[in-house]
């Protein structure tokens, strides 16, 4: 949707960078309302950007783990339509987490649970390596097999008369690929020279 021609885009790349952001944000915010809503009052900022919050030791920590790791499948989803190649999924996964460390510190400082730490890593694994993978299957469907053939041997299918190479016999057919001659052409050919010699003959004689 967002690949371009150009090898280096700066607007372009900022654009991806800012749509794969917002919709991570945008899709881990209901997987958190849909899993910790109902066990939380209400959900805030606290819940996106404390690391405290991602924990094993309590229920609703799972929830939020949980929540987090099914976010991470929903952003490989988004590479996929964003990012559309295989080779850049792991920067932008990188990127997305890169950027959600930053806000973390600005919002409440470094984070220092082991647990948010293990959830964000794994998170990222997974998007990078999903992303690459469904790119990649997206790619190879986008390559007819027939024209990359083609191409490759300098030829367009409607070059190729297949039904006339299916009605040559296989012998004309090896003779004309390994430059022996045809016994039908070579025994009308010897016929013509006799005729005229035997021309040339008669006409010798009157």
């Amino acid at each position: 949707m967002f690949y371009g021609s150009q090898g280096w885009d700066p607007v372009l790349i900022v654009a991806q960078i800012c749509t794969v952001q917002c919709l991570h944000y945008l899709s881990l915010g209901v997987f958190l309302w849909l899993l910790c809503g109902p066990y939380v009052g209400h959900l805030t900022l606290q819940q996106l950007f404390v690391s405290n919050f991602t924990s094993f030791h309590s229920f609703v920590g799972w929830m939020a783990v949980l929540a987090s790791l099914v976010n991470s499948l929903a952003s490989a989803v988004y590479l996929m339509f964003v990012v559309e190649r295989a080779k850049k999924c792991l920067d932008f996964a990188a990127t997305i987490y890169i950027i959600h460390l930053a806000c973390c510190c600005i919002y409440k400082g470094f984070p220092t649970s082991v647990d948010w730490w293990a959830v964000n890593i794994t998170a990222m694994i997974v998007t990078a390596l999903l992303g690459e993978f469904l790119c990649m299957h997206r790619e190879m469907q986008d390559i007819p097999i027939g024209s990359w053939r083609s191409r490759r041997s300098g030829t367009t299918e409607s070059q190729i008369p297949l039904t006339s190479i299916a009605s040559t016999p296989m012998s004309a057919f090896r003779n004309t690929i390994f430059g022996q001659p045809n016994p039908a052409n070579t025994a009308s050919s010897r016929s013509l020279t006799a005729a005229s010699a035997k021309a040339s003959i008669a006409d010798a004689q009157v």
